[in-house]
């Protein structure tokens, strides 16, 4: 053997050089699949190719089943050594059936450390390789009942052995055991189950198989044969199939062996009368997800923007093979003429791994609400700017910089001339907005003379200067923190979004949303979309096209 390339190697087989690929699996991958990357399921010789990949890889048992982190061997190219005769074609083999094993010599042997089964057969008996067939090691596990997995011995277990000679022990020759459960074409209502389970657990991120047939090695021998439109398989990224029987048709004992052969795999039979919320009543549980809460306990989360959200199902499911990383997924079935919930809310939620399922999507959808343009309102740099932008919002007339005479007294060679930031009429009464610092014995004597004075020197907090000016103009306002529900629909099915701010309206009758929070941009969009203009009091106001 030499090295081709990093990942490339030639290899012999058969006395042909197999120029192969070492390759990792990932996670659903398919051996169809990884051919026709290759270009090899238009070669004339694939069949060959199949039967070099199965040599290759001696753990590939059945090619429908491999799996992620698994290494395999795929074969490129396929050519004869030149100067090696063909292989002469070798006279059948003697078969000696079970009955006739009752003279056949047998010897016990003591497990050794680093021994495995194959190793020991080859090494003690001479046994050449091709030889040890499945239905050997078949043979061995029916002499040694007491080993649960023949792959698995141990120091010191002691293993009943057939003593080997030219005569090949084998289990009789037969066609390979295949179980099938008796078909049936699937009803109108079961097709649109399967179809909105397989929406479902997609939208969730799990992987849904329901078309082709799902081939289940045993351990006993032999293997089942599903066809997955009846029997589809729902392979979670834990790691977990749970075999979905649709119409109740598979058999208990034929449940057994798969689930006694294989410990990744659930089965959960439903009856035929069951809806979309009733199979997942019953598919969910078998997932083995983490569960957060359920639809009578809302799933609350603290921060700026307080949430809570209460769905059909809250769960928290492993977002890689490993189980490291996990996403909180919210579920919920929506009823005929409900709302779904906004993207720029479900967006807000995935930045802090929380994904927003709901189904079925309604057929006639509304705007994206990426259509909204977000009409954010910049204060402006300081307190003067900020009073000039909330006098223009609500329409009211003003002057800046005017000098008021309080006393004026030609005779007496004396006058007061008091210099006003904001000069300004308020319901036929002469006002002024101070932000210089006027002092409090000037401002007395500013009240004395009839003006109504706000006072706003030093002040720094945006939004207590919204208050006081809406307060000091009458205008109505709003300043405990608003609820918003998500989406149209019901609150005990819904998400609930707390945001601190005051709401007044402009001149035009358009609603102002002010706040110091620095808003993410999908939640000023849900803003936007409830018609609101945002005025954004945040030290360092956002920029949203």
């Amino acid at each position: 053997m030499k090295e081709a390339e990093a990942d490339k190697r030639i290899q012999e087989v058969d006395n042909k050089k197999v120029l192969t690929e070492l390759y990792t699996v990932q996670k659903g991958d398919r051996i169809w699949q990884l051919f026709r990357e290759r270009g090899l399921l238009q070669k004339r010789n694939l069949a060959e190719l199949l039967a070099v990949l199965k040599r290759l890889n001696k753990s590939l048992t059945n090619l429908d089943l491999i799996y992620p982190g698994e290494k395999i061997l795929i074969p490129l190219t396929i050519e004869p050594i030149k100067g090696v005769p063909a292989a002469t074609q070798k006279a059948p083999e003697a078969i000696t059936s079970l009955e006739e094993l009752k003279n056949v010599k047998l010897e016990n042997y003591t497990v050794k450390k680093g021994d495995s089964l194959t190793k020991v057969v080859l090494e003690k008996y001479k046994m050449p390789p091709e030889k040890i067939t499945g239905e050997y090691l078949a043979l061995l596990a029916k002499l040694n009942p007491n080993i649960e997995d023949i792959n698995l011995i141990h120091p010191g277990q002691v293993v009943r052995l057939p003593i080997y000679s030219r005569q090949v022990v084998r289990l009789p020759v037969k066609p390979k055991k295949t179980i099938k459960p008796e078909g049936k074409v699937l009803s109108q209502t079961l097709e649109s189950l399967r179809h909105q389970l397989g929406e479902v657990f997609s939208m969730v991120g799990e992987e849904w198989v329901d078309s082709g047939e799902h081939f289940i090695p045993l351990k006993s021998g032999g293997q089942i044969r599903l066809k997955a439109d009846s029997f589809p398989v729902l392979n979670l990224s834990s790691g977990i199939r749970v075999i979905v029987d649709l119409s109740n048709a598979l058999p208990e004992r034929m449940s057994d062996l798969i689930t006694s052969s294989w410990k990744n795999y659930r089965i959960v039979h439903l009856s035929k009368n069951e809806d979309l919320r009733d199979a997942l009543d019953e598919v969910l549980p078998l997932c083995e997800y983490r569960q957060v809460s359920t639809s009578e306990e809302p799933l609350e989360l603290e921060g700026d923007i307080p949430v809570k959200i209460t769905a059909d199902w809250i769960f928290k499911r492993p977002s890689s093979l490993s189980g490291k990383e996990e996403e909180t997924v919210s579920l919920t079935l929506l009823k005929p003429g409900e709302g779904k919930t906004p993207e720029g809310v479900k967006n807000f939620l995935a930045a802090s791994g929380i994904k927003v399922v709901e189904y079925p999507p309604p057929k006639n959808e509304s705007p994206t609400q990426a259509s909204f343009k977000v009409d954010l309102i910049k204060p402006g740099a300081g307190v003067r700017e900020l009073v000039e932008n909330v006098l223009s919002l609500v329409g009211q007339s003003y002057n800046k910089d005017v000098e008021i005479p309080i006393y004026r007294d030609q005779k007496r060679d004396y006058n007061l001339i008091v210099r006003a930031d904001f000069f300004l009429r308020i319901g036929g009464r002469e006002s002024i907005v101070d932000i210089s610092g006027l002092g409090q014995e000037i401002t007395s004597l500013l009240k004395d003379h009839g003006f109504y004075v706000l006072a706003l020197a030093g002040e720094k907090d945006p939004l207590l200067i919204l208050f006081k000016i809406l307060t000091f103009l009458g205008v109505p306002f709003d300043a405990d923190p608003h609820v918003f529900l998500a989406a149209n629909r019901e609150a005990s099915r819904n998400i609930t979004l707390r945001i601190s701010g005051i709401t007044f309206r402009d001149s035009r009758g358009e609603d102002i949303f002010a706040t110091k929070l620095d808003l993410p941009e999908g939640v000023a969009r849900f803003l936007s979309q409830k018609s609101y203009h945002v005025l954004s009091l945040s030290p360092s106001p956002q920029t949203i096209e």
